[in-house]
């Protein structure tokens, strides 16, 4: 997990999904979160990025280290906004995500942890 605020932008997620999801090698998933100082009881996931042979358990992991992470800070939710197609409607639902706040342009997904 890495804790530091990261901004994406729409390219740089094309090209990471790319570049570096075809040439990373590995079991590896990074996943981005910060707790915004206007929303401190909630937790965002601006990035993730995993390697070529990624399994579908080692983002499980990574989830379920973020929900442990949210537990301790005694956060509210934690939200999301999937950018890649791949991530689809039923998958976030696999993982206790519902969509919120849907814009056309925005696929908005929030976990509330209370």
């Amino acid at each position: 997990l890495r804790p530091w605020p990261k901004r994406v932008w729409l390219f740089q997620a094309w090209i990471a999904d790319r570049l570096q999801h075809k040439y990373l090698g590995g079991d590896r998933c990074w996943l981005y979160y910060n707790q915004p100082r206007l929303a401190p009881a909630y937790l965002a996931v601006p990035y993730m990025l995993s390697a070529h042979e990624t399994r579908l358990t080692s983002i499980q992991c990574a989830v379920q280290t973020l929900e442990q992470i949210a537990a301790f800070k005694g956060c509210d939710a934690i939200l999301c906004d999937a950018a890649n197609p791949r991530i689809t409607d039923r998958v976030m639902r696999r993982f206790g995500y519902v969509s919120h706040a849907p814009m056309w342009w925005h696929r908005n997904y929030i976990k509330r942890l209370y």
